[in-house]
């Protein structure tokens, strides 16, 4: 999430940084913090923020009180720093000429480099899944690095691609690579030392960055904004639906029902997927230059520039119109399940509550606390990344996900593979 921008186009000199929201009500700002390179990739793990910052490397920011994010450590990758994913104790940093950097994030305050692999060109996106991460490696598509060793990681295989792989995302045996003129490419991974190619769409626009939630894969499609493709066949992947962002959509991530789009010069457009044929912008927040967007439970932290930003997106279909809003505290299974990576835990509230999600292991012991504060009425999603308190990645096995609301309390299994 992470794109081939090494040359940041500054639009203005006189803006504020705190910009205008089209409903102050659903987005709020929240913080931010002003990094000394180009923000070009942001991921959430835990209390912190890894931010790939262009020459600056990696920049770990502390995001425990998103009003006032702080600098927990730093690491210089040896290049442009493009693309970060965390898994466990290490982030996995794209790090354009110098391939992929493997950084010992078990004390943020002090990160330090684990291991590195030099890819064949330039190392625009990471995506970790298992024992491996899949590196979207521009000229030469997708490069597969076994990392069972994050000090020595050796390739596994690659998958040339039509054009220039700028971004990746896996989900079960597939990996989606946003092939900029070339579409979307759906390569089949189930044997990560022959990977091959199952299907592909050719996107109107320039693929640059693409999330995968349940059988859609959402591509950020520069000019052409968000195309929503149908992969329940990757074989045969088809157009579900598309809406034509005002600016270059260059990121993209979902989260319940909503596809949040870093659109460039446009800001953060949010987008109503509940229905893919026909997804409707529900609000936008005018920011410089946005290249990346995580969301975490109602925080949505944007790549902005030479800037982190935190918004706080509340009450996303309108608290007033009651129609919209469930009936029923209801807690989802998590999707997907099992999982090795990530998962995404989906819950409803009729009213606005106290909330607290919590993981637990088999033995009763809290693993970790993936949100703990008042919520609205809608629908909330959060994604756990198999991490505990500590950032350090969980064992396989069956864990707990306890929903406490004012009036209700749910417990969901959830199985965990590596």
């Amino acid at each position: 999430m992470n794109r081939r921008v090494i040359v940041l186009t500054i639009v203005m000199t006189a803006i504020l940084t705190i910009a205008a929201a089209v409903n102050a009500q659903e987005i709020e700002y929240v913080g931010s913090y002003d990094t000394p390179g180009g923000v070009d990739g942001v991921f959430i793990s835990g209390s912190y923020a890894y931010v790939a910052d262009d020459y600056s490397g990696l920049q770990i920011i502390n995001v425990a009180n998103p009003a006032n994010p702080t600098l927990a450590g730093s690491y210089d990758t040896p290049d442009y720093a493009l693309g970060v994913f965390v898994s466990g104790s290490y982030a996995y940093v794209a790090d354009w000429n110098s391939g992929l950097q493997i950084i010992d994030i078990s004390n943020p305050a002090n990160p330090t480099l684990a291991g590195s692999y030099g890819t064949l060109y330039y190392a625009c996106g990471v995506f970790v899944s298992g024992s491996y991460a899949y590196v979207a490696d521009d000229y030469s598509g997708l490069q597969i690095i076994d990392i069972s060793n994050p000090a020595n990681p050796t390739l596994a295989d690659s998958c040339d691609t039509p054009e220039d792989a700028f971004n990746v995302f896996v989900s079960g045996s597939y990996a989606y690579v946003a092939d900029y003129v070339s579409g979307l490419q759906i390569i089949d991974i189930s044997n990560p030392a022959n990977p091959t190619l199952a299907g592909s769409y050719n996107t109107p626009g320039y693929a640059c960055d693409v999330f995968v939630s349940g059988s859609y894969a959402y591509v950020g499609d520069h000019h052409s904004g968000l195309q929503i493709i149908d992969i329940s066949n990757p074989a045969n992947p088809t157009l579900a639906g598309s809406y034509n962002t005002p600016g270059y959509a260059y990121g993209v991530f979902v989260s319940g029902s909503y596809a949040y789009v870093a659109d460039h010069y446009s800001g953060l457009q949010i987008i109503n997927v509940a229905d893919p044929a026909s997804p409707a912008l529900v609000g936008s927040y005018d920011m410089l230059s946005t290249v990346d967007v995580f969301v975490q439970g109602d925080y949505v932290y944007v790549a902005d520039d030479y800037s982190l930003t935190i918004l706080h997106f509340e009450n996303p279909v309108g608290i007033e119109d009651s129609e919209t809003l469930p009936e029923n505290i209801s807690l989802l299974q998590n999707y997907p399940n099992p999982f090795n990576a990530r998962t995404e835990i989906k819950y409803t509230l009729p009213v606005g509550s106290d909330v607290k999600l919590e993981i637990y292991n088999l033995l009763g012991q809290k693993v970790v606390t993936l949100a703990d504060e008042k919520q609205t009425a809608g629908y909330h999603s959060l994604i756990w990344d198999g991490t505990n308190e500590s950032g350090q990645m969980v064992s396989s096995g069956m864990y707990l996900y306890k929903l406490t609301t004012n009036e209700n309390i749910s417990v969901k299994k959830m199985v965990m593979l590596k």
